[in-house]
C-alpha cells in the first residue's frame, strides 16, 4: 500500500491531454462553484500559468489523475487516510502560491465529483447544492489568512475528499455523512409515556455544574459505565440541555426500550458557514434527510437519527444568548450531550485565527455573537463544546 503523495506521484502517468482540456474548462467549472468575479479570477489565472509551463502541466496531470481516482473510489483504494493527512509536495505548485494552486485543483475536480455521484446513484443536484462550499471556504481563507484560495486542511480536503466523492451530502442548510452512534451514550424510551432517558456510559470527572470537568476544576463526582443486570440498566443520566446528574437512574427493559446504543447506524451532521441557522432551515434540513433515507429502501445503511459534536452545542450558549436566538433554538431541536473532552474551538470559529494567536481583543467584535461570547470570556468563562443527537 502506498504511503505518501511522493510515492503515488512517482508511480502515476498523468494524461496531459486530459489535464489540458480540464484546465481550459476552468472558467466554466468556476461558474458551477458560485464564485464571485474576484474569486474566479484566481483559478483562471493559475490555469493559464499551468498551461504555459510543460513541467507544471505534467505535475497537474499527475495530481489530477490521482485525485480523480480517489474521488471515484471514495478514497478507499490506494490513497489511504495516512496519505490524505499529508500535504502535497511543494514541487507540484512551482511558483504558484499553494492556496491558489489548491483552489485550482478543487475547481478542476468538479467533473470527477459528477461522475462519482452518477456511479453511486446519488441525485446530481446533491452535488450542485453543495458546490457553494468552495466559495464559503475561500471566504474563510481570505478572512483568516488574507489569501484568496484554499488551504489543504482547511477547505480543500473537505471539498475534494468529502464533498466531491459523495461521502458528505448536503440537505438544505446542513450536511451529513454515515457514521456510528457515540460509543459512550445509551438512549432509552419509556414504552408507555414516550419519555426519553439518556445515560452516559464511561468514566468522566464531572464538576458541580454537571459539566465534564476541565483541568484544575474541582470534581464533584465521577461517572461509570451503566451496570446491566436482570434486564435493567443503572447509570448516570444526562438532561436534555447536556448536564450530567449525580443521582443514578434505572431503566428497566420491561418499561423502557433501547433506542440508541453504541455502534448503531446514524448520520453525522456538519454545519457549513452558509448564513444563519434559522429554526425553519434546520427543520427543513432534518425533514429532507429523513425523507431521503426513508426512500432508499435498498440501502444497507438505515440511520436511526443524527449526531454531532461542535462548539455550537455548548450548553452555556443557552445562558449567554437570548432564548429566542438561533443557536439556543438549534440546541433545543434535539438533545444535548456533554463533550468527551472539555476542549473547544469556539474562539477560532467566532473570532478567527488572529484571536487564537493574539487574544480576542486583537480583533473587532462586530456581531452580536462575538460580543456575547467575548463578554463571557472576559469574565473568566470557558467553552467546552458539546454534542447533539436527534432521533428519526
Amino acid at each position: 500500500m502506498e504511503s505518501s503523495w511522493n510515492e503515488l506521484l512517482d508511480g502515476t502517468e498523468g494524461d496531459l491531454l486530459h489535464g489540458k482540456e480540464t484546465l481550459e474548462k476552468v472558467p466554466l467549472l468556476a461558474e458551477k462553484c458560485f464564485l464571485s468575479p474576484s474569486q474566479k479570477s484566481v483559478p483562471e489565472e493559475c490555469a493559464r500559468k499551468v498551461l504555459s509551463d510543460p513541467e507544471l502541466l505534467k505535475g497537474f496531470a499527475q495530481i489530477l489523475a490521482l485525485l480523480e481516482e480517489g474521488i471515484l473510489e471514495g478514497f478507499s483504494g490506494r490513497i489511504t487516510d495516512a496519505v490524505l493527512e499529508e500535504p502535497f509536495p511543494k514541487k507540484i505548485c512551482g511558483d504558484i502560491p499553494e492556496e491558489n494552486y489548491l483552489f485550482l485543483l478543487a475547481v478542476s475536480c468538479v467533473p470527477a465529483g459528477e461522475k462519482a455521484f452518477r456511479k453511486k446513484g446519488l441525485p446530481p443536484e446533491k452535488l450542485f447544492e453543495a458546490l457553494d462550499e468552495v466559495r464559503s471556504w475561500c471566504d474563510n481563507c481570505t478572512r483568516n489568512f488574507s489569501v484568496t484560495g484554499l488551504q489543504y486542511g482547511n477547505g480543500f480536503a473537505w471539498i475534494v475528499f468529502r464533498i466531491l466523492p459523495g461521502i458528505v451530502l448536503r440537505f438544505g442548510r446542513l450536511e451529513y455523512n454515515h457514521c456510528l452512534a457515540f460509543p459512550d451514550i445509551l438512549v432509552f424510551r419509556h414504552r408507555k409515556t414516550g419519555a426519553i432517558c439518556v445515560m452516559l456510559s464511561g468514566k468522566y470527572d464531572v464538576n458541580d455544574r454537571g459539566e465534564i470537568a476541565a483541568q484544575g476544576e474541582k470534581i464533584a463526582f465521577t461517572t461509570s459505565v451503566p451496570s446491566g443486570i436482570f434486564g435493567s440498566y443503572d447509570g448516570f443520566p444526562v438532561t436534555p440541555d447536556g448536564k450530567v446528574l449525580q443521582e443514578t437512574v434505572r431503566a428497566d427493559l420491561e418499561e423502557y426500550e433501547i433506542l440508541l446504543r453504541p455502534g448503531d447506524q446514524v448520520l453525522y451532521m456538519h454545519i457549513p458557514e452558509l448564513g444563519p441557522l434559522t429554526p425553519e432551515k434546520v427543520e427543513d434540513s432534518f425533514r429532507q434527510v429523513k425523507a431521503f433515507y426513508a426512500e432508499r429502501e435498498k440501502d444497507s445503511f438505515r440511520p436511526k437519527g443524527i449526531v454531532c459534536g461542535s462548539w455550537l452545542f455548548d450548553p452555556v450558549l443557552q445562558e449567554i444568548l437570548p432564548e429566542n436566538a438561533n443557536l439556543p433554538l438549534f440546541q433545543k431541536s434535539g438533545f444535548l450531550l456533554p463533550p468527551k473532552t472539555p476542549r473547544c474551538d469556539a474562539v477560532f470559529r467566532v473570532f478567527g485565527t488572529k484571536a487564537v494567536k493574539e487574544g480576542i481583543d486583537a480583533v473587532p467584535w462586530k456581531s452580536t455573537l462575538q460580543k456575547a461570547l467575548g463578554e463571557y470570556l472576559k469574565k473568566g468563562g470557558i467553552f467546552r463544546g458539546g454534542r447533539f443527537f436527534r432521533l428519526f
